[in-house]
């Protein structure tokens, strides 16, 4: 899947490129997300910059906020609902995981 990318801390968009990436299963207490749009937050930027306790590790994928559906590989999925979810982290990917209870759906 493709994804954003922070590759080391920095002042600007050098270190930051568009990447194709693992996708990320989710777990018990998880739901799939196709992402359709994410937002881009100041803790994205926060984080780029490499402040202290926002960046868990390099490379990074930034998000904080995502816009998408369910997606298909999700055992008991309930279809392909509209979604919104303020994961911690990977919204500025084409898929992510998210736990359940930040995720609220919409018909």
């Amino acid at each position: 899947m493709r994804a954003v990318v922070f590759d080391r801390s920095a002042p600007d968009a050098s270190a930051t490129r568009i990447a194709d990436v693992a996708v990320p299963q989710p777990v018990p207490g998880q739901v799939a997300i196709d992402v359709v749009a994410a937002g881009v937050n100041f803790i994205d930027v926060m984080a780029r910059r490499g402040d202290p306790a926002y960046a868990d590790g390099w490379p990074f994928v930034p998000g904080l906020e995502v816009a998408g559906r369910y997606g298909h590989s999700v055992p008991g999925s309930p279809g392909r609902r509209r979604e919104r979810a303020w994961p911690r982290l990977w919204a500025a990917a084409s898929t992510r995981s998210s736990p359940k209870a930040a995720a609220r759906a919409s018909a």
